[in-house]
Protein backbone atom coordinates (compact mmCIF):
# COMPACT_ATOMS: atom_id res chain seq x y z
CA UNK A 1 0.00 0.00 0.00
CA UNK A 2 2.45 2.31 0.84
CA UNK A 3 3.90 2.06 -2.98
CA UNK A 4 0.92 4.43 -3.15
CA UNK A 5 0.64 6.81 -0.54
CA UNK A 6 4.09 8.63 -0.78
CA UNK A 7 2.79 11.71 0.66
CA UNK A 8 2.19 10.06 4.28
CA UNK A 9 5.30 10.16 5.88
CA UNK A 10 4.09 8.27 9.14
CA UNK A 11 2.91 4.82 6.51
CA UNK A 12 6.46 5.63 5.20
CA UNK A 13 8.24 5.55 8.32
CA UNK A 14 6.23 2.75 10.05
CA UNK A 15 5.69 0.53 7.00
CA UNK A 16 8.73 -1.54 7.21
CA UNK A 17 7.58 -2.72 10.79
CA UNK A 18 4.17 -3.26 10.28
CA UNK A 19 5.04 -5.42 7.58
CA UNK A 20 7.26 -7.61 9.85
CA UNK A 21 5.64 -7.86 12.55
CA UNK A 22 2.09 -8.36 10.09
CA UNK A 23 4.06 -11.13 8.31
CA UNK A 24 5.64 -13.19 11.39
CA UNK A 25 1.85 -13.32 13.28
CA UNK A 26 0.40 -14.39 10.03
CA UNK A 27 3.16 -17.37 9.67
CA UNK A 28 2.79 -18.18 13.39
CA UNK A 29 -1.05 -18.42 13.03
CA UNK A 30 -0.48 -20.33 10.07
CA UNK A 31 1.70 -23.01 11.69
CA UNK A 32 -0.93 -23.04 15.01
CA UNK A 33 -3.68 -23.79 13.05
CA UNK A 34 -1.83 -26.10 10.01
CA UNK A 35 -1.35 -28.30 12.72
CA UNK A 36 -3.91 -27.86 14.86
CA UNK A 37 -6.07 -29.17 12.12
CA UNK A 38 -3.81 -31.64 10.69
CA UNK A 39 -1.76 -33.17 13.06
CA UNK A 40 -3.57 -36.07 13.40
CA UNK A 41 -4.41 -36.83 10.14
CA UNK A 42 -0.56 -37.52 8.64
CA UNK A 43 0.19 -41.46 9.03
CA UNK A 44 0.79 -42.57 5.90
CA UNK A 45 2.46 -41.03 2.31
CA UNK A 46 -1.05 -41.41 1.06
CA UNK A 47 -1.94 -38.45 3.69
CA UNK A 48 0.59 -36.43 2.93
CA UNK A 49 0.07 -36.81 -0.80
CA UNK A 50 -3.52 -35.81 0.33
CA UNK A 51 -2.28 -32.35 2.04
CA UNK A 52 -0.58 -31.63 -0.98
CA UNK A 53 -3.79 -31.44 -3.01
CA UNK A 54 -5.97 -29.68 -0.51
CA UNK A 55 -3.23 -26.99 0.18
CA UNK A 56 -2.39 -26.62 -4.09
CA UNK A 57 -6.07 -26.11 -4.63
CA UNK A 58 -6.65 -23.41 -2.05
CA UNK A 59 -3.25 -21.27 -2.73
CA UNK A 60 -2.16 -22.18 -6.29
CA UNK A 61 -5.20 -21.23 -8.62
CA UNK A 62 -5.40 -17.85 -6.73
CA UNK A 63 -1.61 -17.22 -7.43
CA UNK A 64 -1.63 -17.78 -11.08
CA UNK A 65 -4.86 -15.67 -11.76
CA UNK A 66 -2.40 -12.92 -9.87
CA UNK A 67 0.44 -13.34 -11.97
CA UNK A 68 -1.57 -13.50 -14.87
CA UNK A 69 -2.81 -9.73 -13.86
CA UNK A 70 0.39 -8.96 -13.00
CA UNK A 71 1.64 -9.47 -16.21
CA UNK A 72 -0.91 -7.98 -17.98
CA UNK A 73 -1.12 -4.80 -15.73
CA UNK A 74 3.13 -4.80 -16.54
CA UNK A 75 3.01 -4.69 -20.06
CA UNK A 76 -0.72 -3.82 -21.03
CA UNK A 77 -2.70 -1.91 -18.88
CA UNK A 78 -0.28 0.27 -16.74
CA UNK A 79 1.82 1.95 -19.75
CA UNK A 80 -1.49 2.53 -21.53
CA UNK A 81 -3.82 3.64 -18.64
CA UNK A 82 -1.49 4.40 -15.61
CA UNK A 83 1.89 5.59 -16.72
CA UNK A 84 2.69 7.70 -13.55
CA UNK A 85 2.79 3.85 -12.22
CA UNK A 86 5.12 2.53 -14.51
CA UNK A 87 7.81 2.47 -11.95
CA UNK A 88 6.29 -0.15 -9.75
CA UNK A 89 5.31 -2.57 -12.22
CA UNK A 90 9.31 -3.28 -13.75
CA UNK A 91 9.46 -5.18 -17.04
CA UNK A 92 13.49 -5.93 -16.28
CA UNK A 93 13.43 -9.45 -14.32
CA UNK A 94 10.35 -10.96 -15.97
CA UNK A 95 11.06 -13.86 -17.85
CA UNK A 96 10.16 -17.75 -18.14
CA UNK A 97 12.05 -18.48 -15.31
CA UNK A 98 10.50 -15.56 -13.40
CA UNK A 99 6.96 -17.25 -14.31
CA UNK A 100 7.78 -20.83 -13.69
CA UNK A 101 9.20 -20.03 -10.29
CA UNK A 102 5.88 -18.30 -9.48
CA UNK A 103 3.48 -20.61 -10.75
CA UNK A 104 4.76 -23.88 -8.44
CA UNK A 105 5.57 -21.44 -5.58
CA UNK A 106 9.32 -22.06 -5.56
CA UNK A 107 10.63 -18.22 -6.29
CA UNK A 108 12.13 -17.98 -2.09
CA UNK A 109 13.91 -20.73 -3.35
CA UNK A 110 16.61 -17.82 -5.62
CA UNK A 111 18.52 -15.57 -3.98
CA UNK A 112 17.00 -11.74 -3.98
CA UNK A 113 14.30 -13.12 -6.91
CA UNK A 114 12.58 -10.21 -7.85
CA UNK A 115 8.63 -11.30 -6.69
CA UNK A 116 6.37 -9.55 -5.95
CA UNK A 117 4.14 -12.50 -4.31
CA UNK A 118 7.35 -13.79 -2.19
CA UNK A 119 4.95 -14.62 0.38
CA UNK A 120 3.17 -17.32 -1.27
CA UNK A 121 6.64 -18.98 -2.10
CA UNK A 122 7.35 -19.04 2.15
CA UNK A 123 3.94 -20.34 2.45
CA UNK A 124 4.00 -23.35 -0.15
CA UNK A 125 7.63 -24.21 0.95
CA UNK A 126 6.69 -24.33 4.74
CA UNK A 127 3.59 -26.28 3.96
CA UNK A 128 5.53 -28.66 1.75
CA UNK A 129 7.70 -29.17 4.75
CA UNK A 130 4.95 -29.24 7.21
CA UNK A 131 3.61 -33.07 6.82
CA UNK A 132 7.34 -34.70 6.29
CA UNK A 133 8.12 -32.99 9.64
CA UNK A 134 4.85 -34.50 11.26
CA UNK A 135 5.44 -37.98 9.74
CA UNK A 136 9.17 -38.43 10.77
CA UNK A 137 9.10 -37.02 14.10
CA UNK A 138 8.20 -38.85 16.76
CA UNK A 139 7.43 -35.98 19.73
CA UNK A 140 7.92 -32.28 20.19
CA UNK A 141 11.45 -32.41 20.56
CA UNK A 142 12.30 -35.03 17.84
CA UNK A 143 9.89 -32.65 15.90
CA UNK A 144 12.51 -28.75 17.07
CA UNK A 145 15.26 -31.26 15.74
CA UNK A 146 14.35 -32.14 12.71
CA UNK A 147 13.17 -28.58 11.32
CA UNK A 148 16.51 -27.68 11.67
CA UNK A 149 17.54 -29.96 8.75
CA UNK A 150 16.09 -27.88 6.25
CA UNK A 151 17.56 -24.83 7.44
CA UNK A 152 20.90 -26.43 7.38
CA UNK A 153 20.20 -27.41 3.39
CA UNK A 154 19.04 -24.04 2.67
CA UNK A 155 21.89 -22.56 4.19
CA UNK A 156 24.11 -24.63 2.14
CA UNK A 157 22.46 -23.50 -0.74
CA UNK A 158 22.64 -19.86 0.21
CA UNK A 159 26.41 -19.90 0.76
CA UNK A 160 27.59 -22.45 -1.61
CA UNK A 161 25.25 -21.51 -4.63
CA UNK A 162 23.70 -18.19 -4.45
CA UNK A 163 19.93 -19.58 -3.48
CA UNK A 164 17.94 -19.25 -1.14
CA UNK A 165 16.11 -15.92 -0.50
CA UNK A 166 17.01 -14.51 3.28
CA UNK A 167 13.02 -13.80 4.34
CA UNK A 168 12.45 -17.78 4.27
CA UNK A 169 15.31 -18.07 7.18
CA UNK A 170 13.61 -14.93 8.84
CA UNK A 171 9.79 -16.68 9.06
CA UNK A 172 10.76 -20.53 8.41
CA UNK A 173 10.81 -20.74 12.13
CA UNK A 174 8.25 -18.10 13.10
CA UNK A 175 5.87 -21.02 11.26
CA UNK A 176 7.60 -24.17 13.11
CA UNK A 177 6.79 -22.14 16.16
CA UNK A 178 3.49 -21.96 16.00
CA UNK A 179 3.71 -25.84 15.34
CA UNK A 180 5.05 -26.24 18.65
CA UNK A 181 2.69 -23.72 20.67
CA UNK A 182 0.16 -25.95 19.63
CA UNK A 183 1.79 -29.07 20.46
CA UNK A 184 2.66 -27.41 24.17
CA UNK A 185 -0.40 -25.23 24.70
CA UNK A 186 -3.70 -27.66 25.28
CA UNK A 187 -5.56 -24.89 27.09
CA UNK A 188 -4.81 -21.14 26.06
CA UNK A 189 -7.74 -20.38 29.12
CA UNK A 190 -5.22 -21.53 31.67
CA UNK A 191 -2.26 -19.29 31.89
CA UNK A 192 -1.42 -17.45 34.93
CA UNK A 193 -0.99 -14.10 35.40
CA UNK A 194 2.53 -14.08 36.06
CA UNK A 195 3.54 -16.32 32.64
CA UNK A 196 1.58 -13.93 30.57
CA UNK A 197 3.85 -10.71 32.21
CA UNK A 198 6.66 -13.07 31.61
CA UNK A 199 5.54 -13.67 27.53
CA UNK A 200 5.24 -9.73 27.47
CA UNK A 201 8.62 -8.90 29.06
CA UNK A 202 10.12 -11.23 26.54
CA UNK A 203 8.22 -9.38 23.73
CA UNK A 204 9.26 -6.12 24.50
CA UNK A 205 12.90 -6.82 25.36
CA UNK A 206 13.56 -8.71 22.57
CA UNK A 207 11.97 -6.01 20.52
CA UNK A 208 13.87 -3.22 21.71
CA UNK A 209 16.74 -5.47 20.88
CA UNK A 210 15.97 -6.11 17.26
CA UNK A 211 15.04 -2.56 16.31
CA UNK A 212 18.10 -0.88 18.05
CA UNK A 213 20.21 -3.15 16.09
CA UNK A 214 18.72 -2.31 12.93
CA UNK A 215 21.66 0.95 13.80
CA UNK A 216 24.65 -1.30 13.64
CA UNK A 217 26.06 -4.75 13.52
CA UNK A 218 25.73 -7.22 16.67
CA UNK A 219 29.32 -8.49 14.91
CA UNK A 220 31.21 -8.01 11.98
CA UNK A 221 30.28 -10.54 10.06
CA UNK A 222 26.93 -9.84 8.56
CA UNK A 223 26.01 -13.47 8.08
CA UNK A 224 26.35 -14.04 12.07
CA UNK A 225 24.44 -11.10 12.38
CA UNK A 226 21.42 -11.95 10.58
CA UNK A 227 21.61 -15.35 12.32
CA UNK A 228 21.42 -13.57 15.81
CA UNK A 229 19.81 -10.74 15.34
CA UNK A 230 17.04 -11.17 12.40
CA UNK A 231 16.61 -15.04 12.86
CA UNK A 232 16.87 -15.29 16.58
CA UNK A 233 15.51 -12.13 18.12
CA UNK A 234 13.44 -10.96 15.68
CA UNK A 235 11.89 -14.75 15.60
CA UNK A 236 11.87 -15.17 19.57
CA UNK A 237 9.92 -11.38 19.78
CA UNK A 238 7.19 -12.51 17.15
CA UNK A 239 6.80 -15.92 18.96
CA UNK A 240 6.61 -14.74 22.45
CA UNK A 241 4.27 -11.86 21.48
CA UNK A 242 1.88 -14.52 19.68
CA UNK A 243 1.58 -16.57 22.50
CA UNK A 244 1.18 -13.64 25.13
CA UNK A 245 -1.73 -12.31 22.75
CA UNK A 246 -3.57 -15.87 22.48
CA UNK A 247 -3.52 -16.33 26.50
CA UNK A 248 -4.31 -12.84 26.52
CA UNK A 249 -7.70 -13.35 23.73
CA UNK A 250 -8.43 -16.65 25.67
CA UNK A 251 -9.67 -14.84 28.83
CA UNK A 252 -13.37 -15.63 29.02
CA UNK A 253 -14.01 -11.58 28.95
CA UNK A 254 -11.85 -10.72 26.89
CA UNK A 255 -13.05 -13.99 24.35
CA UNK A 256 -16.56 -13.11 24.77
CA UNK A 257 -15.63 -9.23 23.45
CA UNK A 258 -14.17 -10.75 20.32
CA UNK A 259 -17.45 -13.40 19.35
CA UNK A 260 -19.45 -10.07 19.28
CA UNK A 261 -16.72 -9.20 16.34
CA UNK A 262 -16.95 -12.72 15.28
CA UNK A 263 -18.62 -11.37 11.63
CA UNK A 264 -15.39 -8.78 11.09
CA UNK A 265 -13.14 -11.22 12.12
CA UNK A 266 -14.39 -13.99 9.54
CA UNK A 267 -14.64 -10.86 7.16
CA UNK A 268 -10.97 -10.02 7.48
CA UNK A 269 -9.40 -13.82 7.26
CA UNK A 270 -11.61 -14.75 4.67
CA UNK A 271 -10.29 -11.91 2.25
CA UNK A 272 -6.64 -11.65 3.56
CA UNK A 273 -5.29 -13.90 0.65
CA UNK A 274 -6.99 -12.00 -1.88
CA UNK A 275 -6.32 -9.05 -0.74
CA UNK A 276 -2.35 -10.10 -0.57
CA UNK A 277 -2.74 -11.37 -4.12
CA UNK A 278 -4.46 -8.68 -5.94
CA UNK A 279 -4.02 -5.70 -3.86
CA UNK A 280 -1.29 -4.29 -5.85
CA UNK A 281 -4.11 -4.15 -8.76
CA UNK A 282 -6.51 -2.61 -6.86
CA UNK A 283 -4.40 0.16 -5.35
CA UNK A 284 -3.33 0.80 -8.85
CA UNK A 285 -6.69 1.24 -10.75
CA UNK A 286 -7.71 3.02 -7.56
CA UNK A 287 -4.70 5.20 -7.21
CA UNK A 288 -5.04 6.25 -10.75
CA UNK A 289 -8.64 6.38 -11.09
CA UNK A 290 -8.21 9.33 -7.83
CA UNK A 291 -4.96 11.02 -9.12
CA UNK A 292 -7.45 11.65 -12.49
CA UNK A 293 -9.49 14.22 -10.62
CA UNK A 294 -6.16 16.37 -9.84
CA UNK A 295 -7.39 16.61 -6.13
CA UNK A 296 -5.33 17.95 -3.42
CA UNK A 297 -2.62 15.47 -2.09
CA UNK A 298 -4.26 15.20 1.38
CA UNK A 299 -7.58 14.64 -0.23
CA UNK A 300 -5.69 11.99 -2.54
CA UNK A 301 -4.49 10.21 0.52
CA UNK A 302 -8.30 10.14 2.43
CA UNK A 303 -9.86 9.24 -0.34
CA UNK A 304 -7.58 5.70 -1.24
CA UNK A 305 -8.18 4.76 2.99
CA UNK A 306 -11.58 5.46 2.94
CA UNK A 307 -12.41 4.04 -0.59
CA UNK A 308 -10.18 2.03 -1.90
CA UNK A 309 -8.57 -0.13 0.81
CA UNK A 310 -12.58 -1.18 1.49
CA UNK A 311 -13.73 -2.28 -1.88
CA UNK A 312 -10.43 -4.28 -2.00
CA UNK A 313 -11.20 -6.32 1.05
CA UNK A 314 -15.01 -6.86 -0.40
CA UNK A 315 -14.53 -7.79 -3.57
CA UNK A 316 -11.22 -9.60 -2.43
CA UNK A 317 -13.67 -11.24 -0.04
CA UNK A 318 -16.20 -12.14 -2.53
CA UNK A 319 -13.80 -13.60 -5.56
CA UNK A 320 -12.50 -15.82 -2.40
CA UNK A 321 -16.11 -17.46 -1.93
CA UNK A 322 -17.04 -17.37 -5.44
CA UNK A 323 -13.34 -19.93 -6.18
CA UNK A 324 -14.17 -21.72 -2.60
CA UNK A 325 -17.48 -22.66 -4.32
CA UNK A 326 -16.77 -23.39 -7.75
CA UNK A 327 -13.74 -25.99 -5.99
CA UNK A 328 -16.12 -27.50 -4.29
CA UNK A 329 -18.49 -28.09 -6.77
CA UNK A 330 -15.69 -29.10 -9.07
CA UNK A 331 -14.71 -31.98 -6.24
CA UNK A 332 -17.86 -33.23 -5.75
CA UNK A 333 -18.36 -33.41 -9.43
CA UNK A 334 -15.22 -35.51 -10.10
CA UNK A 335 -16.04 -38.00 -6.46
CA UNK A 336 -19.41 -38.72 -8.48
CA UNK A 337 -17.97 -39.21 -11.72
CA UNK A 338 -15.37 -41.75 -9.92
CA UNK A 339 -18.04 -43.62 -8.71
CA UNK A 340 -19.95 -44.05 -12.09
Amino acid sequence: MHFFMPSNGFWNISAGYFMFIGLGIFMFISGLLIDLNYSEKIRSFSDILLFYRKRAIRILPLNWISIILFVTFTFVFVPALFPSFAVYYPKVGINILWVFSQFIGFQLLIQNFGSFLWFVGLIVICYFIYPILIKFSKNVLHLIIMSFLPLLVFGFLRLSFGMIDERLFLYYLIFIGGIVANKLIKDWNSCSDKKMILFLITTIVFSIIFLRGRQYYFFNIPAIDFVVRQMLVFDIAIISGCIFLLFLFSRNRIFSSLKKCELIITFLAVSSYCVYLFHFQFFTVGAGFIEFFKLPTIVNDVLFYILVIPITFVFSYYIHLKLSNFLKTLSRDSVKLGRQ
